[in-house]
């Protein structure tokens, strides 16, 4: 049931011209960054679409219920490059006992989690152009052993109770993309609750210390040329612009912006 339109295609070919700009040098990687991210963000979004067209031919629809993609990573701070994979997290707003209306009914907890497994394979599958994307979906809640698709209470509860410190680090980028536009919003406003929650300040540095602590030792770098990893590199300056978001958040939320370069320029001015 996953549509039978090549996208690939159409996407290599765009994705090829965006990197052509790069290679003759009329543009640079920051430039095109926001183009490449609009690319996949379309993508998502009519597959989401078309996916759950799909689903509602078998299944019905859950009563008032919805599902909403939350972008992280590179997708959700609007700087992806070429060969960038879809940091995704799936919310959706029905009760997860609420059984959907159609011929061959399922419980919304298992409706939504199909449905976000067929987005997947839509974005994922192999076909003679090769595939759209790569999926990563190990920052949702419980990680590879959490439901493929989160009731936002859940979501939330979650967040707030149970979640590390980097998995907050990593909501920072969290940005809904595709969905019900009334849940796409509740869902950003959960994301800044969350955001915006009081911390301990010493446990926070602790945190983010340890935590680029082990990525370092995960990823020895020794080649002068590759220095997204070596200190000063890219993934320090992220982490500095995430552990400033949480630091000021609570009092100051306006501080709060996915995209590294914009949390950076608030977070200078509260320095």
């Amino acid at each position: 049931e996953i549509p039978k339109r090549d996208w690939s295609s159409d996407v290599c070919s765009s994705d090829l011209a965006l990197g052509l700009h790069v290679l003759s040098g009329t543009s640079d990687a920051d430039l095109l960054a926001p183009a490449i991210t609009d690319i996949a963000e379309a993508v998502v979004d009519r597959l989401a679409e078309r996916t759950g067209q799909l689903l509602v031919k078998v299944h019905g629809r859950v009563p008032d219920g919805g599902m909403a993609v939350l972008a992280l990573g590179k997708l959700g701070s609007r700087e992806m490059n070429i060969g960038s994979d879809l940091d995704m997290i799936f919310v959706y707003d029905a009760p997860v006992d609420l059984d959907s209306d159609g011929a061959k009914p399922l419980q919304a907890g298992l409706y939504f989690g199909r449905w976000s497994q067929r987005l997947i394979a839509g974005l994922t599958v192999r076909t003679a152009e090769g595939s759209l994307y790569e999926v990563d979906m190990r920052l949702r809640p419980s990680g590879n052993k959490g439901p493929i698709a989160s009731n936002l209470d859940g979501f939330v509860r979650y967040q707030m109770t149970e979640a590390w410190t980097w998995e907050h680090m990593a909501l920072t980028r969290a940005r809904p993309i595709a969905g019900p536009k009334t849940l796409m919003d509740t869902a950003a406003a959960a994301v800044r609750k969350i955001l915006t929650s009081p911390r301990d300040p010493r446990k926070l540095l602790a945190d983010v210390a340890d935590m680029r602590q082990r990525m370092a030792k995960e990823h020895p770098e020794t080649s002068p040329w590759k220095v997204k990893h070596r200190p000063g590199g890219m993934v320090d300056i992220e982490f500095i612009a995430q552990y400033l978001q949480l630091l000021h958040a609570p009092r100051t939320p306006d501080v709060l912006a996915a995209n590294t370069t914009d949390a950076d320029r608030k977070s200078t001015r509260l320095n």
